[in-house]
């Protein structure tokens, strides 16, 4: 519509019910990729795992019981350094793990593992 009968882009993209960012973003692929890029919806630059499993979850909590002072990056250095090779975790992974798990401050992760009888007040420093 906008190429073909000279339409305007907002008024082509309202008559398509499409936003004009969503426009942009398909002309721009298929600048780059053509038809191919609009054919294969998996066609993308970086695809990352975006969300740890359960058994990941599993050992991050294990690691913050041991050390409940520990962020994103340490906790993430030492479950990388336990891990099977390829389960590896990015610092962000793990932030976003914790922030879902509500455990994204040191106050939230010592009052957590205090709730579940993990850590005695003697260790809290």
């Amino acid at each position: 519509l906008v190429e073909v009968e000279g339409m305007s882009v907002r008024d082509a993209c309202r008559m398509m019910k499409v936003s004009s960012a969503t426009y942009y973003r398909y002309k721009n692929r298929f600048e780059r990729m053509g038809e191919r890029g609009l054919k294969n919806k998996v066609l993308r630059e970086n695809v990352t795992l975006n969300r740890i499993s359960l058994d990941a979850r599993k050992e991050l909590l294990g690691i913050i019981a041991e050390h409940p002072d520990y962020g994103a990056r340490r906790i993430s250095e030492e479950y990388n350094a336990r891990c099977a090779e390829g389960k590896a975790v990015t610092e962000r992974m793990v932030y976003d793990e914790l922030k879902r798990l509500d455990l994204n401050t040191r106050e939230l992760r010592t009052e957590y593992l205090r709730r579940r009888g993990l850590l005695s007040e003697g260790l809290l420093k």
